[in-house]
């Protein structure tokens, strides 16, 4: 298997979509602590905001493997910026809610953690397809 798709599917999208379930197998653990009228929320388990978190880190590991391999251009800078702009959405998102306990993010906001996490992806599969690619600095 090619290192960079290997990389995206286990490394990228095991983390990404396993929180996800793994909210899921939690609950479904627990339901017998639950009252009857028991409900399972899955916009909480399924919450592109919260998908930032784990777009940060593979931001952060993709710039970090850019800077290490030269032949990769501007993918560390964009990596390094897109980290940036998801500790600022996180940060947005904290501020409203400690301001207004009901605060929901807005489907603009949703709309935009998902293409920043599409985004991640797409440059760490990047990154990892050059750093498989070059060969002692060289393509």
């Amino acid at each position: 298997m090619d290192p960079s798709v290997k990389w995206l599917l286990l490394e990228a999208m095991v983390p990404l979509v396993g929180t996800a379930i793994l909210y899921w197998a939690l609950l479904l653990c627990f339901r017998v602590a639950e009252s009857t009228s028991f409900t399972f929320q899955w916009g909480e388990a399924v919450d592109s905001l919260g998908w930032l978190y784990g777009a940060a880190v593979l931001a952060i590991q993709a710039a970090v493997k850019g800077w290490d391999n030269k032949a990769t251009g501007v993918i560390p800078i964009g990596c390094s910026g897109i980290a940036i702009a998801c500790f600022l959405m996180l940060i947005t998102a904290m501020f409203s809610k400690a301001a207004d306990a009901n605060w929901k993010p807005g489907r603009r906001m949703k709309i935009g953690a998902t293409l920043i996490t599409v985004v991640v992806l797409g440059a760490g599969f990047q990154t990892h397809k050059l750093m498989c690619c070059t060969v002692g600095g060289v393509q």
